[in-house]
């Protein structure tokens, strides 16, 4: 019985290997064909070529909350215990949500829990183009991705390593200048900013730091003109530091543990004034301008 359950399970599994194989051959079979018969150019169809070859090395994806069933079917506040962990140490690695956290932990759990996604990208896969709306900022965990300011392909910008990509949408409302498509396969994490937005409004002493953060911010960026080209993925962690120390100062001086301490279950002890209107901080193309709320 044991030896007859092992053959039936080997030849279970040659079967699917034999389905696989023929799915891709056929497939390959109508990419050739599509491009034969509606007589695509060489040059076309040699980065066609090349783009499914890059999608068939590329090394597996990370395993993601929404691949993991059991995740969505816990408790609430279990599914935000899990986001805080997984998300705010990434968080703080930026110098902002460093000082964020130290005057309104709150706030971070809300972020981690309520804005916070993982994208895996493959290579030659685009995160955004330009004149797309930013709606989100980005940490990139691994890989390599190339910047193309005003979608011109004769210099692109490399980002490598653990950068930020596209923090000014969190400060602005910003159209994408560039197109970002992945070199490598590539792990990020986004931070989506309409739900930061609401999340910093929900205390005032907050807000004003982070206003005072964006009045710095844009005054930097708009200091080199010749930097807007490429400030969707510029990310200096000096800078940025000595922006959210000064922005930060007074709150630093009168923050309260016990008033932002977390209990088990996700909830706060810290009361939010939930009728207080998110931050809207335009920009107009080139000269973003801040209007407190």
């Amino acid at each position: 019985v044991v030896f007859s359950t092992f053959v039936s399970s080997i030849t279970s599994a040659m079967t699917a290997l034999r389905t696989t194989t023929a799915d891709k051959s056929k497939q390959q079979a109508n990419l050739r064909k599509y491009i034969s018969e509606n007589k695509i150019s060489v040059e076309l169809a040699g980065k066609i070529t090349a783009y499914g070859r890059a999608q068939k090395v590329h090394p597996k994806r990370r395993v993601h909350e929404s691949d993991v069933a059991v995740f969505s079917a816990m408790p609430e506040n279990l599914r935000a215990q899990l986001r805080w962990e997984v998300y705010s140490s990434r968080l703080t690695c930026h110098p902002f949500f460093n000082h964020f956290t130290q005057v309104d932990i709150w706030g971070l759990f809300e972020l981690c829990h309520r804005a916070m996604n993982e994208i895996s990208l493959p290579a030659q896969r685009e995160l955004f183009n330009v004149d797309e709306k930013a709606d989100k900022a980005y940490l990139m965990l691994s890989g390599g991705l190339d910047y193309y300011p005003d979608n011109d392909d004769s210099c692109p910008e490399e980002v490598t390593g653990c950068s930020w990509i596209c923090e000014v949408a969190l400060w602005f409302q910003w159209t994408h200048r560039g197109r970002l498509s992945a070199a490598t396969s590539c792990e990020l994490v986004s931070l989506e900013a309409s739900q930061f937005r609401r999340v910093v409004s929900l205390s005032p002493s907050t807000l004003s730091a982070c206003c005072e953060y964006a009045k710095r911010y844009r005054e930097f960026i708009l200091s080199d003109p010749q930097g807007l080209e490429t400030i969707e993925v510029w990310y200096c962690f000096d800078t940025l530091q000595e922006l959210v120390q000064t922005s930060f100062s007074h709150l630093e001086l009168t923050f309260d543990p016990q008033l932002n301490q977390l209990h088990p279950d996700g909830t706060s002890q810290g009361s939010k004034d939930e009728n207080v209107d998110c931050p809207v901080i335009p920009s107009e193309q080139a000269k973003p301008t801040l209007r407190r709320s």
